[in-house]
Parts: structure tokens; C-alpha cells; sequence
């Protein structure tokens, strides 16, 4: 059964919507299915017996966003294939001519979603009037449940009174097209800010009518308020650094920091009118700082940490206490405080999380692959908050009265057949691409969740990897005579057929794997940025050697090493002997800042680089080595491709919407 064993069942199928699963109960075979099929499929169910016209279909489906004619119809067709239903005599869905489809087939719950803990978690009652009633089986059920726990409850009178979950009502506070998020509402005041378009900051009130508008000349992310006063901390990305900076509500500049190293960052937390705790992210390391305005003084706050644990990011929670989110070894995460006492911990990866004041109770992910919004108080209660039903909540700010403002961010990345039709659809942001010259695509997509590996030829998607982990996938290779791949799995090196994985072993490499690689059909590498390893197939380590790089990588065309430290790109045929590195080229900080993504193809060198938060793709002719050739450039460039005939193939989202949502607490 499934992680989560509530399900819609109907004739002999049981369809579980959190994982995207369809189980038939005769055989008990399950069938993962793609997202917007599973979509279509739970929107038909839960308005089981009324019929959806097609513009409404499309609007759940693909908000925001124009698209194709035949789109519907071919996830229609998808559906109806999977439950063997065809058009004509239609047992689920009938299509209504002109009007729209309706399922027609009986619906009942399969049963209750089984919680991890023996706390009651009830379910807020945003949940729309049309969900499917429960038959008086359930009702009896829930009687019997009810008194038990009431009889639970008098015998162990220590236990904790269950938490009686908010109303809640949805509010629209931002409507332009294209990208708003990183939202932060004053705990006090009517007012709220966000970023809009990458790089412009609006102030707004609550109802979302603009105070202050500016547009900066590089990408700007994360205010915070002061939790009294009308100023706003932000930061700006500039070149490889940020800088913090403070405005007042009218939008006058009142302090700037001192550039600091960074990759990403978190939101400021003000402690008082001098001191904020900020958490700067830079290339694998986590820092908390404690930062004074008087001073500009940057102070390292000594989190505990565990090997292998990772800081996320910071929280002012109960008590006006400073906590800290912190990821696991095992993708756990725990709250902890400076002591190192840990106040709260959830058995999967936290990465969005606020402190909700009036409640009491930190609002966070839960772990389905929607994100969906839960609550959980110190003393571990529970209670769900909201469902996203388009793309996911990506930042969340709560005021005194409880209510919460969110950024819904929705995408979509289509892979596409030789007719631009979409086969395979994800709204996953981590999309990674790598064509062979067979014309064939291997990618990488989290669409359900998990990082699995695809292959995509003759116009058929396959699935090769089906991993039951949060083990990242950052790496996927061809080997030289295109019979094999190659990625990782965290510190893990895979390898793969058209058909399957075939072989996983651990790098062994003392840090982080941070790139590998082919040598040749029977020999692969593995990089952590100050040791290179050469495998066999079967994981044996041939070859140990010690070498601190920004990058190494190998062209097996030319069988050249090339190794990149301080802006140098160098080569060399042995990593044996320094003394034979060849310069190639010397790079500029903005080419060689976050040097990632390497390909080759057609004697040509690529590779992605980053600068004040935006992506470039350059091109450097290994022949002339010379200077390299700006190719591409934006923002949310994660990866690319290129296609045999030489053409980049740009992994982007086809449709961005981000869009500022306030849930309000109802009125009782």
C-alpha cells in the first residue's frame, strides 16, 4: 500500500492522489501515473456524477496558461487507456457532447489516512462542499473512534487536549501575470512585501494595493519585517556576493551591509533594531551569522551540528526564542535551539517553515510531493493547514491573527515528441537533460517526488530508476559508446541499461561527490573537489588521487583531463604528473563563478556559470581555445542540453505563474 493509504476506490481500481498511484485490487499491481493524468483523474472523482466542461478542465489543469487544443484530449486518452475505458462504452468517464465529461462509475473512500503518531490530527475545513460524502459506515466508525479516544483520554489524563484546527478562507492579494513570491507580512501592521519579476520589490497592504514599487538592477529576494517598526531587511544579489540592505515603507534606503560570499540565502530574523540572524548558503555550507547595523559586523553563530548535518535556515518561534531548522543524515530534520536541544524533528526533508503566533505551532511542508501546508505544536500535535492544488506554496509569512500569507508558485516542463507534442509533463524544477548523438534523451525529473531517471527514444518515455529515497540526482552521463549511463545518487555512482539500473556503488571519496564521469567504456570517475577516483564498472577503485579543484572533468574524445582552478582551464593527459598541465584559457570571474554543467559536443566545450543570481551558458572551441562565447543567459536556467545537430535545448519551465495568497482565519 502506498505511504498514504487514503483512496478513492471504484469498480477494481483504488487510486491513491498523494502518490500519483493506481492500484487494481484483483491483481494488486500498482501504476504510477504521470502528474496531470493523476490530476485529471482526482478532479473527475471528486466531482463524481457532475459534468466538467472542458474550459474547466483546462483551468484546473493548466491555470494561467494557454495551451494546446489537443492537450486535454490526450491526457483524456492516457486516462481512459491505463483503465482499459474506451469512448464508446464508457464504464468511468462519459463524454457529455458539448458539454464536458463525467465519471459515472461509483466513487467510495478506501479508508483513513494512517498518521504517524497517536495524536488526533483533524483536517481544516477549507476542504471544498463537493468532496465525497462518507457513507453511514464511516460515520459509525467515527463514533466508535470518538469514544474511544474520549475513554483514552480520562484514563491517561496527561495526555494533551487535541488542537482544534483553524477555519480558514482563501484570498487572492496578487494578480499580475508572471512571478511574485518570497512574501513577508508584518506581524503587526497592514502591510506585506514581496518580490515581483526577479528583481522589483513591492510593498503593499494586506489587501494587496501597491504603497511602493522599485525595480533594482539584480535580482532581489526575501524581506522580513521588523517586528514593530515600519522597515523592511532584504537582500540583493550582486556578482557572486549579497548584500543586506533596509528600507523604510516609503521605500527610503536606510543601511547597507558589507558583500558577503554567498550562493542563496534566507530571510533575515530581527531581533532588534540592531541585530539580525541570517543564514547564507555558499556552494554546500551552511552559516548562521548574528549581524549588528551599528557595526556591519558579520558573527558566526556556532549551531551544533552533526557530521553530515545540514543548516536550512533559521526561526524565531515560542517564547521569542531563535531556533534552527536543520537537515539530517538520514533526510530527517530537527528544530533545535543554540543549546543543541532538540524541540521538534519530522521523519522527512523540512524546507519551508513560519511560526504561527496566535496558534502557536510552526507551519511547515509535510511530505507528499504537493507540499501540502501542516501544523505541528511543541508538544507534537498536528493538524492539516491547507492543499495546494496549483504547484506548490514556495514561501509563507503569518501575522498576529493568525493569517497566513503564501507565494503558489505553478510550472510546467514538457518533453515533446517530433510532432512538439508534450509526452511527458512535470512540474518538477529539477529537470536534467543529456541527448546522445543516437538522437536519444536521458533526464532526470521529481516530478513524483523522488529523483528518478528517465530515457526518453522512438518517441517512448521509460523509466529506469525506481528509488525509494530523498537521494539527490545531480549528474547524468552517456558513456562513449552510448550502451550505458551513467549519474549519482547522492555519494552513490549508478549505472544504467535502456531497461534498468544495473549496478549502484558507493564513491568512497572522503567528501561530497560533486562530479563524475566516463574514461573510457569500462572505467569511470568520481570528483569531490580534492580527490579524483577511477572505478571499474563493478565499483573497484583503480586510481586514488589527491588533486584540490574548482573543477576536473574528462573529454574522452581527446582523453584530456581538464582541470579548473583560479579561473584557469587547464589540461592535461595524466592527473599523475602537474608538470605536463596545458593552459587553455583564463577565464573572468562571471565565466568561471559557480562552474557547473559541463558538456561536449562537436569539439566544442559548455558549461554553465552564474553571476549576480543570473545563469549563462558559454561555448569554448577546444581547437581555439581562446576566449569562450556567451550562448545563452536568464534566470531558473537549471540545465541545459544539446542536440546533435549542435542546437542548445534549454531546461526551463514553459509556464511560470507565482501568485501572492492570504489564507485568512474565518470568522467563527
Amino acid at each position: 500500500m502506498p505511504a498514504s493509504s487514503q483512496g478513492y476506490q471504484f469498480d477494481t481500481w483504488v487510486f491513491y492522489p498523494e502518490t500519483d498511484e493506481l492500484v487494481c485490487s484483483e491483481t494488486q499491481h500498482t501504476q504510477k501515473l504521470e502528474p496531470q493524468v493523476a490530476r485529471l483523474l482526482e478532479l473527475l472523482i471528486t466531482q463524481q456524477g457532475t459534468t466538467l466542461s472542458q474550459g474547466l478542465l483546462n483551468d484546473e489543469l493548466w491555470p494561467d496558461t494557454i495551451v494546446e487544443a489537443n492537450s486535454l484530449y490526450q491526457l483524456l486518452a492516457k486516462l481512459r487507456k491505463v483503465l482499459k475505458d474506451t469512448p464508446r462504452t464508457p464504464k468511468y468517464i462519459k463524454t457529455i457532447p458539448k458539454k464536458g465529461y463525467v465519471f459515472i462509475a461509483e466513487v467510495r473512500l478506501k479508508s483513513v489516512d494512517t498518521l504517524s503518531n497517536t495524536h488526533n490530527f483533524e483536517l481544516a475545513s477549507f476542504v471544498h462542499s463537493d468532496t465525497l460524502k462518507r457513507k453511514p459506515l464511516y460515520l459509525t466508525l467515527f463514533i466508535v473512534f470518538f469514544i474511544a479516544c474520549f475513554s483514552a483520554i480520562a484514563f491517561f489524563n496527561q495526555t494533551p487536549q487535541p488542537l482544534t484546527p483553524p477555519e480558514y478562507k482563501v484570498e487572492d492579494i496578487s494578480y499580475e501575470l508572471g512571478l511574485e513570491f518570497d512574501i513577508a507580512a508584518h506581524i503587526e501592521q497592514d502591510l506585506i512585501a514581496y518580490v515581483s519579476k526577479f528583481n522589483q520589490l513591492v510593498i503593499a497592504n494586506k489587501l494587496g494595493n501597491h504603497l511602493y514599487e522599485h525595480a533594482f538592477n539584480t535580482r532581489v529576494a526575501h524581506p522580513s519585517w521588523h517586528p514593530e517598526k515600519d522597515l523592511v531587511a532584504f537582500w540583493q544579489y550582486l556578482e557572486d556576493k549579497c548584500v543586506l540592505k533596509i528600507i523604510s515603507s516609503n521605500g527610503k534606503q536606510l543601511h547597507e551591509s558589507k558583500a558577503t560570499s554567498c550562493d542563496r540565502i534566507e530571510a533575515p530574523i530581527w531581533h532588534s533594531d540592531d541585530e539580525l540572524t541570517l543564514v547564507v548558503h555558499h556552494w554546500g555550507n551552511s552559516i548562521g551569522f548574528l549581524y549588528r547595523l551599528s557595526t556591519q559586523q558579520f558573527v558566526k553563530i556556532p549551531v551544533p551540528l552533526n557530521k553530515g548535518e545540514k543548516l536550512i535556515k533559521a526561526l524565531k518561534a515560542w517564547e521569542n526564542q531563535t531556533y534552527f531548522l536543520v537537515k539530517q543524515v538520514n533526510y530527517h530534520t530537527k528544530l533545535i535551539t543554540l543549546d543543541g536541544n532538540i524541540h521538534l524533528s519530522w521523519p522527512y526533508p523540512i524546507w519551508l517553515a513560519a511560526f504561527d503566533v496566535k496558534q502557536q505551532t510552526v507551519i511547515t511542508n509535510d511530505k507528499s510531493k504537493y507540499h501540502n501546508l501542516i501544523a505541528t505544536h511543541l508538544n507534537n500535535q498536528q493538524y492539516s493547514v491547507m492543499r495546494s492544488t496549483q504547484g506548490i506554496f514556495s514561501t509563507l509569512s503569518i501575522d498576529k491573527h493568525g493569517d497566513i500569507f503564501a507565494a503558489a508558485e505553478s510550472w510546467q516542463v514538457n518533453i515533446k515528441d517530433n510532432d512538439d507534442l508534450p509526452i511527458f509533463s512535470s512540474s518538477s524544477i529539477d529537470y536534467l537533460p543529456v541527448s546522445n548523438l543516437l538522437g536519444e534523451t536521458a533526464f532526470m525529473s521529481r516530478r513524483t517526488g523522488v529523483c528518478e531517471v528517465y530515457l526518453h527514444a522512438n518517441d517512448k518515455i521509460r523509466q529506469l530508476s525506481f528509488h525509494q529515497g530523498h537521494e539527490y540526482v545531480g549528474i547524468l552521463n552517456w558513456s562513449p559508446d552510448n550502451s550505458l549511463l551513467l549519474s549519482n545518487r547522492d555519494n552513490d555512482i549508478v549505472l544504467y541499461d535502456r531497461n534498468r539500473t544495473t549496478k549502484q556503488f558507493a564513491s568512497n571519496l572522503p567528501l561530497t561527490l560533486q562530479n563524475a564521469g566516463w574514461i573510457n567504456n569500462e572505467q569511470v570517475w568520481g570528483s569531490d573537489g580534492e580527490h579524483v577516483y577511477v572505478y571499474d564498472l563493478t565499483g573497484r577503485i583503480i586510481q586514488q588521487i589527491q588533486l584540490k579543484n574548482q573543477f576536473v572533468g574528462f573529454h574522452h574524445q581527446t582523453q584530456q583531463w581538464l582541470l579548473l582552478k583560479n579561473q584557469q582551464l587547464m589540461s592535461t593527459n595524466t592527473l599523475d604528473n602537474f608538470n605536463n598541465l596545458k593552459l587553455l584559457t583564463t577565464l573572468s570571474k562571471q565565466q568561471a563563478n559557480h562552474f557547473r554543467d559541463v558538456r561536449f559536443q562537436n569539439q566544442s566545450m559548455y558549461w554553465l556559470s552564474q553571476w549576480s543570481k543570473q545563469d549563462y551558458i558559454w561555448q569554448l572551441d577546444m581547437q581555439k581555445p581562446s576566449s569562450p562565447t556567451l550562448k545563452k543567459s536568464g534566470s531558473l536556467i537549471w540545465h541545459y542540453d544539446i542536440k546533435p545537430d549542435g542546437s542548445l535545448l534549454i531546461a526551463k519551465m514553459e509556464s511560470v505563474e507565482g501568485d501572492i495568497k492570504k489564507f485568512a482565519i474565518a470568522e467563527q
